[in-house]
């Protein structure tokens, strides 16, 4: 049987979800994997993690070697705006954008 026959998705967050500066969110990076392409987002849940929003950050390959060249790690920039990395800690036009919750 074919992965395509099955609808192959892989689903995860990458590392851990980290709390906002004032601790009424958390959020991490969510990386989604199916035949196709990987997409990379930025999830938003409240303390109790459920979630409130995500936002598509990027797509590439369907490897992780290209997932984790892209996108290594986050950090929260306000109580409500986050934004990911690179590798090197870097922000490439491609990847460092800002997300924002939208919500105080």
């Amino acid at each position: 049987m074919l992965i395509k026959e099955l609808n192959y998705i892989n689903k995860f967050i990458h590392g851990k979800l980290t709390f906002s500066r004032n601790r009424k969110h958390k959020t991490g990076i969510e990386i989604e994997v199916n035949e196709k392409a990987a997409t990379i987002s930025v999830l938003f849940t409240d303390v109790n993690e459920k979630p409130l929003k995500k936002v598509d950050v990027l797509k590439t390959r369907p490897h992780f070697m290209y997932i984790y060249q892209v996108i290594q790690k986050g950090k929260w920039l306000s109580t409500s705006e986050y934004q990911v990395s690179d590798s090197s800690g870097g922000y490439p036009s491609e990847v460092g954008q800002s997300c924002l919750l939208g919500i105080s």
